[in-house]
């Protein structure tokens, strides 16, 4: 029987929070990181503002669906609000579309 070692590779699964996360991440990459407000005049986002404006939900629905499950799990990862991470002085657009990426596979 045929055999090839890729089949070996471990396949990363996401759940519907982890898509939104990475989602979100692209979004950012697209659009450009900013911080105290969920989108600036510029197009730019926040963390959570760019989990919010990667999804075509209405707020109520996208807030019982990912919004508050991301930001549960974000805040176990994190020790703090993710809004509060994000907008710390020092914190990079990269810093957070890596932790939004590292994020998506975490899903416990």
């Amino acid at each position: 029987m045929l055999y090839d070692k890729k089949w070996d590779k471990e396949v990363k699964v996401v759940d519907e929070v982890g898509q939104a996360m990475l989602n979100a991440a692209d979004y950012i990459d697209k659009h450009g990181h900013c911080k105290h407000t969920p989108k600036n005049s510029q197009g730019e986002v926040c963390l959570m503002g760019a989990l919010l404006h990667s999804s075509n939900l209405e707020f109520e629905i996208w807030r019982q669906t990912i919004g508050l499950p991301a930001c549960l799990r974000l805040k176990k990862i994190l020790g703090m609000e993710p809004a509060n991470w994000n907008d710390m002085p020092e914190r990079t657009a990269e810093e957070v579309t890596a932790m939004l990426r590292h994020a998506a596979y975490n899903q416990e």
